[in-house]
């Protein structure tokens, strides 16, 4: 009897193991605006208490292009509050925050990334703890969110473009003062 008690809790706890690990891969389209700038925005819950490692792939850039970023999570209660390790771009680390929210000390973190050029390959990775006051596999309601701006670099094409242009400006110019 005793034997079918710990079989069935060894099992129990594998399956459970396997909902403690909530790492997702994602691909992320990009959307365009009138301006020709693109944004990107993302949103994850999570349902258990444990690690995780998200790791979101953009839509390819044409050329490459300048990026700002912020991704942010907000829990007034353990069940709720998700704590981020780390948050990077193509390995460029983001500037984490805490804030106090609710009377919750780190119940707000912010993970933010300046204006930075990156190429055409865009990969987020996001590692963190969900509710890291409760125990793994604890039911829990916590989401993070996320935003992106991106603006694309010009090819070399378009500043000769616009430099022919300008050249073409002051020629005529020049020419209607001298007659």
């Amino acid at each position: 009897m005793k034997i079918k008690n710990v079989v069935a809790t060894a099992l129990l706890t594998l399956a459970a193991a396997g909902a403690m690990a909530q790492s997702t891969t994602s691909s992320v389209a990009l959307v365009n605006s009138p301006s020709g700038n693109l944004s990107a925005g993302i949103s994850k819950s999570f349902k258990f208490a444990g690690a995780f490692e998200d790791t979101y792939t953009f839509d390819m850039v044409s050329s490459a292009a300048f990026l700002n970023g912020t991704l942010s999570t907000l829990g007034a209660i353990a069940s709720d509050d998700i704590d981020l390790i780390s948050v990077t771009l193509n390995g460029k680390a983001f500037k984490l925050k805490t804030f106090v929210f609710d009377g919750n000390a780190d119940g707000s973190e912010r993970a933010t990334l300046g204006k930075t050029l990156f190429g055409s390959e865009l990969t987020l990775v996001v590692k963190g703890v969900v509710a890291p006051t409760l125990a793994a596999g604890t039911s829990v309601a916590a989401t993070y969110s996320a935003n992106f701006n991106l603006t694309p670099v010009p090819e070399p094409e378009t500043y000769a473009l616009m430099l022919a242009g300008l050249g073409a400006v002051g020629f005529v110019a020049r020419r209607r003062k001298t007659i």
